[in-house]
């Protein structure tokens, strides 16, 4: 985290904020599975359908593609379809008695039918079956529909922020 005479520093200088993150927790006590793919490594689809969900330029999608095959703890991949084809997404690594959420997206057509959540509370309780007491996961603050989601699902416990700084 950033010294707050830094980030004062900065922004006497003009650097605007910009991505402002909260990092949420929720106990996974309370997860429920539902009808979704589930898998341990990220097939060339999952990826795929998360790249383009998502957005990601060619070399953004290379670079998210890589650093998943690094992964060493328990993973799962989660992917629901509507109509065959993968809508929304997600995955989650274990280890220490916590359940990282990462990736979160679905695709444009099909937000706001739950299934984000359908996605998040399957990979909750997946987590939950590999030990782990409680999910973290991380949302820009400015992305109401998401934290409402997350809310949803009990994570309600901020347990940090921070932002960046971009020059004038």
């Amino acid at each position: 985290m950033l010294d707050p005479q830094a980030d004062r520093f900065l922004e006497a200088r003009g650097y605007g904020v910009e991505g402002e993150t909260l990092t949420l927790a929720a106990p996974l006590a309370e997860a429920l599975a539902f009808d979704v793919e589930i898998a341990p490594r990220p097939s060339a689809e999952w990826l795929a359908a998360s790249n383009a969900i998502n957005g990601r330029a060619p070399g953004q999608a290379a670079a998210f593609d890589r650093n998943l095959e690094g992964l060493t703890a328990p993973a799962a991949f989660v992917a629901l379809r509507r109509q065959g084809v993968i809508a929304s997404v997600a995955y989650g690594v274990a280890g220490r008695g916590w359940l990282c959420v990462e990736a979160v997206a679905t695709e444009t057509a099909c937000r706001g039918q739950g299934l984000a959540g359908q996605v998040v509370s399957s990979l909750m309780a997946w987590g939950a079956g590999q030990g782990a007491g409680a999910a973290g996961l991380q949302v820009t603050a400015d992305n109401a529909p998401a934290r409402a989601l997350y809310a949803r699902l009990g994570f309600d416990r901020e347990l940090y922020r921070y932002h960046y700084r971009r020059g004038p």
